[in-house]
């Protein structure tokens, strides 16, 4: 957010005296956490006194306790968007950062997605513009009064928190890159994903274009960039950033705040202020023990998750077909002829769907009537036993019956699977043949004709 709105202390209503003077400059990161809960989007606000360099570790501290604070509501995927600044968000450290997070599984798939140039609107650009009104409208004293304004400014109220420490994650990634980065500054979205039991890296310049590298089975490097040559250890935490108030020019401000602005600030306000001035040393120093580093808090939540649902019982079968029967969708519309359900099935390839007491279609070359219909009656694994049906294209059918001495029994013999050419098909109420299927099953047997005129040809 643009640190101007943000220096105090402020006032709704300025005046000359006041205009002129010193204020304590402060800087907003902001960060949208969009979940699949009834939250919805949830807004977070990190306020820092410029004591650290607005870099990528600034950006990656900020993501990691983003994740950290709504850990329970992650999913597999993470797809974050990102500022296309290179010096805090489009660099190799943040790239890395993105690889890391699948390696940890913490996510299946990472996807970095970078703003082009010009770009407005964003929905957090319109949480800031909230935050800047609110601002613009209101006495704002101190430290304090600015994070409960920020916090109030937006619906839902945002997570504000006062930057107090970060961790050194430049310093403590670079030692395992796999070397120098160059050209990624130009792509606009990154995918992070394992292939071939290794995080890759995959990059577009925009949406609509194909990844890259593109695959090709004869170049490792094709199935993705490789951004990490060894896995840093989560027992090892890294270092803290060295805070420094070189930036906040602490001997020039307290020349104004609170003495030139008396006149304007209230009494509680004052006090505030002088008590800001003699710890503001504390803001150089950095904790003493390493420790709730959000890295390794996020993949041991991850891991622990992961087995939970590993060990999930296994429910009986009889509750798993009651919940198959009641799950399966076999509803369908019908409107006069509009969606009707046909099950039109030409497996060529794959005929384990024949069912007994399905109705199929044959081309038996021995026969030179067509079309040549039966009854599966039962089945092998290469062959089944047909009851043959009389019938025509246009007239009724009917089971095929002959004598055996005095009885009359079905006309059934055995086909191999690869005679069948349709199946799965019904007659209509008069026992004919639906037009869909004529029309399917004339172009089947035109199709055989023509290949058995060829071969005798």
């Amino acid at each position: 957010m643009d640190q101007s709105k943000t220096n105090i202390p402020r006032f709704a209503v300025k005046d000359k005296d006041s205009n002129t003077l010193l204020q304590l400059m402060t800087h907003i990161t902001g960060s949208l956490h969009h979940t699949n809960t009834a939250q919805g989007k949830i807004p977070y606000v990190l306020l820092d006194l410029r004591q650290f360099p607005h870099d990528s570790n600034l950006t990656m501290n900020v993501l990691l306790n983003v994740l950290l604070q709504k850990k329970e509501s992650l999913g597999k995927c993470l797809h974050a968007q990102f500022d296309n600044c290179y010096r805090e968000n489009k660099n190799k450290f943040v790239l890395c950062l993105g690889s890391l997070l699948v390696e940890y599984a913490i996510f299946e798939e990472v996807f970095f997605n970078f703003l082009p140039v010009g770009h407005t609107h964003e929905d957090v650009d319109q949480m800031f513009s909230k935050i800047a009104e609110k601002l613009f409208r209101s006495d704002v004293y101190t430290i304090s009064d600015l994070m409960s304004t920020v916090v109030d400014s937006y619906s839902p109220n945002i997570n504000a928190t006062l930057v107090g420490s970060l961790f050194n994650i430049k310093e403590w990634l670079e030692p395992h890159m796999s070397g120098t980065f160059g050209g990624h500054s130009k792509p606009h979205s990154f995918r992070f994903k394992t292939v071939d039991g290794k995080v890759r890296m995959h990059y577009r310049k925009w949406s609509n274009l194909p990844w890259k590298p593109e695959t090709d089975d004869n170049f490792e490097e094709s199935k993705g960039l490789i951004c990490l040559k060894t896995v840093p250890s989560l027992e090892d935490i890294p270092d803290w950033v060295q805070p420094c108030l070189e930036k906040m020019d602490v001997d020039a401000i307290k020349k104004d705040i609170p003495e030139r602005y008396k006149h304007r600030l209230p009494d509680s306000a004052i006090q505030e202020w002088r008590k800001f001035f003699e710890n503001v040393k504390d803001y150089e120093k950095v904790p003493e023990e390493r420790q709730n580093w959000p890295l390794k808090e996020l993949a041991d939540f991850c891991k622990q998750r992961s087995q939970a649902r590993d060990t999930v019982p296994q429910v009986s079968e009889e509750v798993e077909a009651v919940i198959k029967r009641h799950i399966q969708d076999d509803t369908h519309i019908t409107i006069g002829k509009q969606g009707r359900q046909y099950r039109n099935i030409d497996r060529v390839d794959d005929f384990s769907s024949i069912q007994v007491d399905d109705f199929v279609a044959l081309y038996c070359p021995e026969y030179n009537e067509i079309p040549q219909l039966g009854q599966v009656k039962s089945r092998t694994a290469t062959s089944f036993k047909v009851h043959w049906y009389q019938g025509s294209w246009d007239t009724a059918w009917k089971p095929w019956y002959t004598k055996a001495g005095r009885r009359r029994v079905p006309w059934e013999d055995m086909q191999e699977m690869e005679s069948a050419i349709m199946w799965g098909f019904k007659l209509t109420t008069r026992k004919m043949l639906k037009k869909q299927t004529k029309e399917i099953l004339r172009a089947k047997y035109e199709e055989l004709m023509k290949a058995r005129d060829c071969e005798t040809c």
